[in-house]
């Protein structure tokens, strides 16, 4: 009998300490959501079950403060606005950051090579979308990136520099880019990454080539 009444005792603490994680889990949440109220960031959730943090939308100067309010929250997918140097430093300490879009609006200094090469620290990351503008060397920073499986470029043009760094990222499964490349450029590339599907966006219709099926992204 009294075994049976130390197992029930045990289920129950149990039971309890379960309800009280969710409890404060479902709290923090809230906490967060009237955070990014103020705070500006949003379109950010909190999945309570795991405690991640799922499309958080900054602008590049939240980053920092972002990373310092939310460290104990892994931050799975995010986007970062007008990102300058200083915000590229910060991303690699957003652990689990498995998608990341880089954006912004009208004039702004392009990213360089030093700037991306802070994602090869980003372990986790697989997903890159980049409408911003970069330098033409810019893309050698991802060199490092082994984890990079899907990058999307968009709204910029391709020169022959940017492919050649292009061809260098075998680890690429999916890869987005503009029409108006170069002759001879998508032989290359297929040639170069024959494990990537290369989906060609065109003013009309978009090209698809090479490589097994798209491995999910954006």
């Amino acid at each position: 009998m009294s075994l049976l009444l130390v197992a029930g005792f045990c289920v129950v603490a149990a039971w309890q300490a379960a309800s009280w994680k969710l409890a404060r889990l479902e709290a923090e949440k809230n906490q967060l959501q009237l955070r990014y109220l103020k705070s500006g960031i949003g379109g950010a959730v909190l999945d309570p079950a795991t405690g991640k943090i799922h499309g958080a939308h900054m602008m590049g100067t939240q980053a920092t403060a972002f990373y310092g309010q939310y460290r104990n929250h892994p931050i799975v997918s995010a986007t970062v606005c007008l990102p300058v140097s200083e915000d590229m430093e910060i991303l690699p300490r957003f652990e689990g950051l498995e998608v990341l879009q880089l954006e912004a609006d009208g004039d702004h200094p392009p990213l360089a090579e030093t700037d991306l090469e802070h994602l090869s620290n980003c372990k986790s990351l697989r997903s890159l979308f980049i409408r911003t503008p970069l330098t033409e060397d810019a893309l050698s920073g991802l060199m490092n990136s082994s984890s990079l499986t899907s990058l999307e470029l968009c709204d910029m043009e391709i020169s022959r520099h940017m492919l050649l760094e292009l061809e260098k990222l075998p680890s690429l499964q999916s890869l987005t880019i503009k029409a108006n490349l170069p002759d001879g450029a998508v032989e290359r590339l297929t040639a170069a990454l024959p494990n990537c599907q290369i989906m060609i966006e065109g003013p009309e219709s978009d090209l698809v080539v090479g490589g097994p099926a798209d491995p999910g992204g954006f």
